[in-house]
Formats: structure tokens, sequence, C-alpha cells
């Protein structure tokens, strides 16, 4: 989803087979530099990772979601050799 001209938004929700969540992601992204062939892009992104994790609570053990929450970011440069080709980190 764009937000402006030069900042998107993209959220990634996963989910287990079970039905159980697994990871809640929210990438922000933005385009410092857009040249022809030269691209700078910079992201961060806040999530939440689940567990199920045995807990004891009481003196009774049950397995729980647990709750991890992370935040990250990248700056990813890309150099574009052709329209379909590029090369970045």
């Amino acid at each position: 989803m764009k937000v402006g001209r030069k900042l998107t938004f993209k959220p990634e929700l996963r989910f287990g087979l079970d039905g159980n969540p697994r990871a809640f992601i929210f990438w922000w992204r933005y385009k410092f530099l857009s040249e022809r062939r030269f691209q700078i892009r910079a992201g961060a992104h806040p999530s939440i990772l689940f567990a199920s994790m045995p807990v004891n609570v009481n003196g009774v053990t049950s397995d729980k979601l647990i709750a991890r929450r992370y935040i990250a970011a990248e700056i990813m440069p890309d150099f574009y050799i052709t329209k379909k080709i590029s090369v970045g980190m």
C-alpha cells in the first residue's frame, strides 16, 4: 500500500497450519534516491513473533502462546544493469 509517492506500507500476517499466529510484521519502506540505474531504499519494521511454550501457573503446566516484540531496519542499494537485471545487497 502506497502512502504518498515514496513511502510504502506492507503488512505480513503469518499463520501456521493449525491456525495459530506465527508472526505479524509491518514493513515501512522509503525510496531515498531513485535514478535511472541506481536506487537506494530504507526500511524498518516492528514485528511480533509468536511461539508456543510450556508455562507453569500455580503449579499447573500448560502450553501458552508467547509473543516477542522486535524492531529491525534495512538499507537497500540497487544498481540496474538492464531493465530486468539488478545487483544489490
